[in-house]
């Protein structure tokens, strides 16, 4: 089945499961994949990917084959992967904006910069924030705020304080940026955090999360709400999708995807577990850390020991008071 202009991927993906397939594949970009894992969310279903858009961040991030990998081979590489039968429970998060309620995330959820980016809007970069993460309220000038339920490397801050996006711990990573008086400081700050994020804290490897940048705030959990003044735009998984505010809920193991099948040792070393008959327990994390430029082990072990810090958010409060 191929989508056209009055028929959407969710229409598509909705008529298979009705008509009780076993699995479903799905061919496109980011948001081709978005929009099914949408309908196939809680079914039991499987997805399987072959990447076909531009930046396939989600097939990135769990390590499926891309043509960042292989440009000829990869969608062959990628059937492989489906034909295979590894399949891991992954989390989704539902994002609710001024203009849409529980829409399926599977990337990212940003404020501020990056959804400016999107739309190639000019602005001060410089927004009061209030951030309820997990019943916690926090408040300040933000630059940008990233919601990660998984991300490539490429993806700055969703790497920039807890570490690596782990696509299947049942939380969501929150990072923001807190902005200074100088919108050319703001920009300059965002670029070096970008650098740091992709050498690495001190190992050249990508893959320690950024603890000691002054300006970075973030954490993980289950719930986030975010306020802004003025209202702000949304952009989920690269669409602009209303404005502030927002509520992100992570919706844990929803979501069954076919991923590269590890090495046992590699599997057994990263926790990965398997129930007889049924989706692998940690296969995500897995495969996103045996794959290249995605998410490591030492990323991933990093992060874990990182607590939730909004002290860069809460010291500029202070200081305005």
């Amino acid at each position: 089945m191929v989508t056209q202009p009055d028929v959407h991927a969710e229409a598509l993906a909705q008529r298979a499961l009705e008509q009780g397939a076993d699995l479903v594949v799905a061919s496109g970009g980011d948001g081709t994949i978005a929009a099914v894992a949408g309908v196939l969310r809680g079914s039991g279903v499987p997805l399987g990917i072959v990447p076909r858009g531009t930046a396939n961040g989600f097939s990135v991030a769990l390590g499926i084959p891309t043509h960042l990998d292989d440009g000829d081979e990869f969608a062959e590489r990628a059937c492989d992967v489906i034909t295979d039968g590894h399949v891991a429970l992954v989390d989704m998060a539902l994002v609710t904006t001024s203009e849409a309620t529980d829409v399926p995330c599977i990337l990212l959820t940003g404020v501020g910069f990056e959804a400016e980016v999107v739309e190639g809007a000019d602005r001060s970069m410089k927004d009061m924030l209030g951030i309820t993460v997990d019943g916690e309220v926090h408040e300040g000038e933000i630059g940008a705020l990233t919601i990660a339920n998984s991300a490539p490397p490429t993806s700055v801050l969703a790497h920039g304080h807890v570490g690596d996006c782990i696509p299947d711990d049942g939380l969501l990573e929150v990072v923001g940026y807190v902005a200074s008086d100088s919108t050319l400081e703001n920009f300059m700050g965002m670029t070096r955090l970008a650098v740091r994020v992709m050498m690495g804290d001190g190992d050249g490897d990508g893959s320690a999360p950024v603890q000691d940048e002054e300006r970075v705030f973030g954490g993980r959990a289950k719930e986030i709400i975010v306020e802004t003044d003025p209202p702000q735009k949304v952009v989920v998984d690269g669409e602009l999708l209303g404005t502030t505010p927002l509520t992100a809920r992570v919706q844990p193991a929803s979501l069954q995807v076919y991923v590269p099948r590890l090495d046992p040792e590699v599997a057994e070393a990263l926790g990965s577990e398997e129930e007889e008959g049924g989706p692998i327990k940690g296969a995500a994390s897995a495969a996103a850390a045996s794959a290249p430029r995605a998410t490591t082990g030492v990323g991933m072990e990093a992060s874990a020991a990182v607590e939730a810090s909004f002290q860069a958010l809460d010291r500029q409060k202070q200081e305005q008071e």
